[in-house]
């Protein structure tokens, strides 16, 4: 039997980009489950009757969302290193999952507090003036909108879970930066901000065939400071 002393964890941070952005959290773990094994890696495996490859993934994306920060945490066993996991994984992934970085993790899943997403909105009703309106929208003392929970939808203040949003508005659309709560138990999903500036200045994306919206995923972070 392993001993904690012969497993060690390596992270991959890793892109998600392209048409692979229309997958599902469940098919992204499925395609590195195959990709770990034509990896061949020395993978450290649950005990029982049906034994699996023990690895995790940091704040699953929403279908649709790209991003270039997403991170997954191996058990290995022996002595290989993570550049050569880097390595064998860049070589059993698709193109459109890129192996970033690979290293010995230096905090925990559990301790992210945020998330920097960019938002791209076209649409032909923006204007540089839309700055003015979307930061005042989301400047509001409460955010209310209709929040998915556990129990079912609620309506929910979103406002505390929103750290920072600055607008670039030109004429045709926009990109946000936002900073956002990514903590377990006050995640919130940057589609709810879209959705409050959809309704709030009357833009009606869903029935306007010329929009666009694209979610991208930018940083993780805990505090002040970029995770690793």
């Amino acid at each position: 039997m392993l001993t904690t002393n012969d497993q060690k964890t390596v992270r991959l941070k890793f892109s998600k980009q392209g048409p692979l952005i229309y997958i599902s959290h469940l098919d992204l773990n499925r395609a590195f489950y195959r990709a770990f094994n034509r990896a061949d890696l020395p993978m450290v495996y649950s005990e029982g009757f049906s034994p699996r490859p023990r690895y995790n993934f940091a704040l699953p994306l929403s279908v649709g969302t790209s991003s270039v920060c997403e991170f997954v945490d191996i058990k290995l066993r022996g002595e290989i290193s993570p550049e050569e996991v880097r390595q064998r994984m860049s070589a059993s992934l698709p193109s459109d999952i890129a192996i970033l970085d690979a290293y010995v993790p230096e905090s925990k899943f559990s301790e992210i507090t945020h998330a920097e997403y960019s938002i791209s909105i076209i649409s032909h009703q923006i204007s540089p003036d839309s700055r003015g309106l979307f930061s005042e929208l989301l400047s509001s003392a409460e955010i209310i909108i209709q929040k998915k929970t556990k129990s079912g939808e609620k309506d929910t203040d979103i406002s505390p879970f929103i750290k920072r949003c600055d607008f670039t508005c030109r004429d045709g659309g926009c990109e946000i930066i936002c900073l956002l709560c990514a903590d377990s138990s006050n995640y919130l999903n940057p589609e709810y901000i879209i959705r409050y500036l959809d309704k709030g200045a009357s833009l009606d994306l869903e029935n306007d065939p010329d929009s666009l919206v694209e979610i991208c995923r930018k940083k993780v972070m805990i505090g002040n400071s970029e995770f690793r």
